[in-house]
């Protein structure tokens, strides 16, 4: 987008580079709180940046000698400190409000999300701007049917399932997801059709998840993929009859966008970030008990026009999320911040 500006990409290993007003200075340290803390800001001041983005959250040089922009995506180690090890907690803690403070704007995912810091931390309001995510172009309601059906086949759905994606971790609620699919199994007619699909790799605690529904010896239609690569993503999304998405906290959450963008119905749970990103186009549920998620999920399959209705407007929306449009409100940011400072180009 920008052929004006030069950009220089920090790396701990040569990377490939995007265009001809790009380059890669490279710093072989491989343990990352040195790498940005202590080695990073010397390279800063040799390579005479004028302006640094730190977009991994807590991770942001200190004494650095030019303007600095961070992304935090979210605060989950303040809300769930037992979700997240007890050495990232305790960086996060220490390094988070200094970010916040020496940032010249700091980037955040959702509305939610800027809320959320706005309230726990004396930031100006100015300072925190929201350049929303978007789906990989990957993620389309056109694909290859036959590759599809094969794509399922091989994780073992063969007929109608429903569908989660996500990092097997506490916040994601899966095994309320696994009661409800248990309860829509058991207490409605339409259930016994089903197979649920949890697809994602083992985050934080995510083996003793995946061990208690095995423990559980829960109906066979409980299909375990474990981490799905991402070619075979969107079959399974466009293949799903909807995806389920419980999780009690997202600074965003892409799995429903990307699941709206594959044409799949999406019903979420109304916390954090959820509802802003699926707007009217998909439906939220209270995190109440498993039967009432298993009541929401019978009455969605007993009207067809509802999910044909769903499935138009998640087209529409996630049409309306692209990575230009956050590459386009980056580089704005970049801007502003580089006209109030004065500094060069």
């Amino acid at each position: 987008m920008d052929r004006e500006d030069d950009f220089l990409l920090f790396t701990d290993a040569p990377v490939p580079l995007p265009g001809p007003n790009f380059g890669n200075s490279v710093i072989g340290i491989r343990k990352r709180i040195l790498w940005t803390l202590f080695f990073l800001p010397f390279r800063l001041r040799s390579e005479r940046v004028d302006l640094f983005h730190g977009p991994a959250n807590f991770e942001l040089p200190p004494f650095a000698p030019c303007r600095l922009v961070s992304t935090v995506h979210d605060l989950i180690p303040l809300h769930f400190p037992e979700l997240v090890s007890k050495k990232f907690y305790l960086l996060f803690r220490s390094l988070i409000g200094r970010t916040l403070r020496n940032s010249d704007r700091v980037i955040t995912d959702s509305e939610f999300s800027r809320q959320d810091i706005l309230q726990r931390f004396p930031v100006p309001p100015e300072k925190v701007v929201v350049t929303p995510l978007a789906p990989h172009p990957r993620f389309t309601a056109g694909g290859d049917d036959e590759r599809d059906r094969e794509v399922c086949e091989r994780y073992g759905l063969r007929g109608r399932y429903i569908l989660f994606v996500g990092v097997f971790e506490p916040r994601k609620n899966i095994p309320f997801l696994v009661e409800a699919f248990t309860a829509f199994r058991h207490d409605f007619a339409e259930g016994k059709d089903f197979q649920l699909a949890l697809a994602g790799g083992a985050g934080y605690q995510g083996g003793e998840i995946a061990e208690e529904i095995r423990r559980q010896k829960l109906d066979p239609a409980v299909r375990l993929l474990g981490y799905v690569p991402d070619g075979d993503l969107p079959s399974l999304y466009r293949q799903a009859e909807l995806l389920v998405f419980p999780s009690r906290y997202e600074g965003f959450g892409l799995p429903p966008l990307e699941a709206m963008a594959c044409g799949t119905p999406v019903l979420a749970a109304d916390t954090s970030s959820l509802p802003e990103i699926v707007g009217t186009a998909g439906e939220v549920f209270p995190l109440g008990t498993p039967e009432e998620l298993a009541e929401r999920m019978a009455s969605l399959f007993t009207a067809p026009a509802r999910l044909r209705e769903m499935r138009d407007a998640g087209l529409e929306r996630a049409a309306t999320f692209t990575w230009e449009k956050t590459a386009a409100m980056t580089l704005d940011i970049y801007r502003q911040v580089l006209g109030e400072t004065g500094a060069g180009e």
